[in-house]
C-alpha cells in the first residue's frame, strides 16, 4: 500500500463552475437531433444527433433554463451544445 505525502499543487487549476455548461459560451454548436431518453426522476437523458456522433447529454438544468420541464423519447430537438468533461452537453433546448 502506498501513501501521498506530498502534492505539488503549483500546476493545479482551480474550477468554480462545476464542470457544467456555460450558457454564455460563444463557442457553442448548434444540433438538432431526436431524444433517445429522458428521466425526470434522474434528472437527465441523452438526444441522438442528426448529423450521428455520441449522444449528446441533457440535464435537467438546460431544460429549465429554456423553459422546459420534460423531453419524451422520440421528440425532435435542437440545441446548443459544447464538450463537457464526458461528452457533448447541451446548454439551451428547444422543441423543433
Amino acid at each position: 500500500m502506498s501513501f501521498i505525502h506530498e502534492i505539488d499543487a503549483s500546476a493545479v487549476e482551480v474550477s468554480h463552475d462545476g464542470g457544467g455548461y456555460d450558457s454564455g459560451d460563444p463557442d457553442g454548436e448548434t444540433i438538432d437531433g431526436v431524444v433517445k431518453f429522458f428521466s425526470v426522476d434522474k434528472g437527465f437523458g441523452f438526444v441522438t444527433p442528426d448529423g450521428g456522433g455520441k449522444d449528446v447529454y441533457v440535464g435537467s438544468r438546460a431544460l429549465e433554463s429554456s423553459g422546459l420541464s420534460v423531453l419524451d423519447p422520440g421528440q425532435r430537438v435542437r440545441m446548443l451544445c459544447r464538450m463537457g468533461k464526458k461528452g457533448p452537453m447541451a446548454g439551451k433546448v428547444e422543441l423543433i
